[in-house]
């Protein structure tokens, strides 16, 4: 039917990524992507946790690093570097048994454990995607096993070359878009700020500005600055 059709045209398309936004759910990330047929589908991304343990060896290990190999910051030898993943929920409900390690002696230190999951959704599948193939995944899900799953991971999705998959052709037609940006003060609870309208569709491409000033004492800011 529909749903499953929505689904085939997941795995076989490229994705040009509009937007990636949190829901209320941890992990749980809103992709809007537009398809090379032209539509736009809204996606549930899941982005897991993704830290990395070193460890010193222990005694009568052999001295061979048996983890992965990644350069660390300041300088740190790495030892036995290990790759940890799990779910943002199942972080937050251990996130203090996996700070403890660092009290521990064999533990050289935790990396990457305060990375945002939006900038590590950013970073890995950039703004045009496409759907990998591996095992259990969601292409083999949809394929073999003929499920419809509510949400696709991170994992599911590597980033494409935009020389080779160029970002929003004009074949996938023109979209009219507008950049709205907001900024208001904080050490007065938001009392004074601007909002900002980009609007390019519009004739001259004017942007337009309001300052905000919720004290009637306020006086207007240096605007031709």
């Amino acid at each position: 039917g529909f749903f499953q059709s929505v689904h085939y045209s997941m795995l076989n398309r490229h994705w040009d990524v509009v937007q990636i936004c949190e829901t209320s759910t941890p992990g749980i990330f809103t992709v809007w992507a537009v398809l090379d047929d032209r539509s736009m589908q809204r996606i549930k991304l899941e982005v897991p946790r993704i830290f990395y343990v070193n460890t010193r060896f222990k005694e009568g290990d052999t001295g061979s690093n048996k983890g992965i190999s990644r350069k660390l910051p300041f300088g740190k030898t790495c030892f036995n570097l290990e790759e940890v993943r799990m779910t943002e929920e199942r972080y937050q409900e251990h996130a203090k048994e996996i700070a403890s390690q660092h009290e521990d002696p064999t533990v050289e230190g935790l990396y990457e454990t305060q990375v945002p999951l939006l900038f590590r959704a950013i970073l890995d599948i950039g703004c045009v995607a496409k759907v990998v193939n591996r095992a259990g995944g969601f292409k083999e899900r949809v394929q073999r096993n003929r499920e419809r799953p509510d949400t696709i991971s991170l994992a599911d999705l590597k980033s494409e070359n935009t020389t080779a998959c160029p970002y929003l052709p004009t074949s996938r037609g023109e979209l009219r878009k507008a950049f709205l940006y907001h900024s208001f003060s904080d050490n007065d609870g938001g009392a004074r700020g601007f909002i900002a309208l980009m609007a390019p569709m519009e004739a001259g491409r004017k942007c337009h500005v309001w300052v905000i000033s919720r004290n009637a004492n306020g006086q207007r800011p240096p605007l031709s600055r």
